[in-house]
């Protein structure tokens, strides 16, 4: 801490935001954070999949909501990239990614439709060979009775001519093959629900590094939340000190100090940044 004290007087500014002197209402100031860094920190790798993130008819929440999480863990998040549903690229994401970093967290392209190609680009990334999993087809079968009474009554209210039944019998035999249809090396891990503790209603494929993780953006939260323990014990997490400061100085008037502050505090794992809020009074 005194390290951090002679840090916050050499560019003169406020001992913190919540000192007596500070004004609670004043908004409109240049945030400084120091985070004391933990050496040894796992690494990890974002890759959200799908074409509709890149034509922005999507909006991608899911990389905002895994960064701040693995943040808060103490996990070194240090990429995030958007690719498209191109198995190639996916393979080539995935296996650049699950060599340099420790953890890899896919989000997207895991469901029943045909440009659902995640499990596929997966796969390839690693050689390995598709197969069809009965225990994730167990799953999907007991979510079946909800979802062909649900389907059923809206095409009653269609008027669309077709056979009922047999347009329910398609749907569902096509999405239980797409759904469990998974590399054969990989494992299915099932989270913990957080209401009461009993296992996750559908599983989530892991594959080496990799974790593949649903692109709703409700079920990516909800897997995440159910795994979390699993996927990053609290014994092996990192306890991340933070500090905030707030001034209504300009950038251009401690940008010099500031940087030979970084400079002199990097090799006590230090990480200095700059947040500019503009018109938040």
């Amino acid at each position: 801490m005194q390290d951090l004290d002679a840090a916050y007087a050499m560019i003169n500014l406020p001992d913190s935001p919540e000192s007596e002197d500070e004004d609670p209402n004043v908004r409109d100031y240049r945030r400084l954070v120091f985070f004391r860094r933990m050496p040894q920190r796992k690494t990890a790798a974002i890759i959200v999949i799908g074409d509709e993130i890149l034509k922005g008819t999507t909006r991608d929440t899911n990389s905002h909501f895994l960064s701040n999480r693995l943040h808060r863990l103490g996990v070194n998040l240090k990429k995030i990239c958007v690719i498209g549903d191109d198995i190639e690229e996916i393979a080539r994401e995935i296996r650049t990614a699950s060599a340099t970093y420790d953890y890899v967290i896919t989000s997207g392209g895991v469901g029943p439709t045909h440009d659902d190609k995640t499990y596929l680009g997966l796969a390839h990334a690693f050689n390995d060979q598709l197969h069809f999993s009965t225990e994730i087809r167990d799953a999907v079968n007991r979510f079946l009775p909800s979802y062909t009474a649900k389907k059923r009554a809206e095409l009653l209210t269609s008027n669309k001519p077709v056979s009922i039944d047999e347009s329910i019998d398609e749907m569902v035999r096509f999405a239980t093959e797409k759904l469990s249809t998974i590399p054969m090396t990989s494992e299915l891990l099932w989270g913990k629900q957080r209401a009461d503790g009993t296992p996750s209603t559908f599983p989530v494929i892991r594959l080496a590094n990799v974790i593949a993780l649903p692109g709703v953006p409700r079920f990516c939260e909800k897997a995440f939340d159910e795994l979390q323990d699993q996927l990053f014990p609290v014994s092996e997490r990192h306890m991340l000190f933070q500090k905030t400061l707030y001034t209504d100085m300009d950038e251009f008037e401690f940008s010099t100090k500031l940087t030979d502050l970084a400079s002199k505090y990097d090799e006590k794992h230090v990480q200095i940044g700059s947040y500019p809020e503009i018109k938040n009074k």
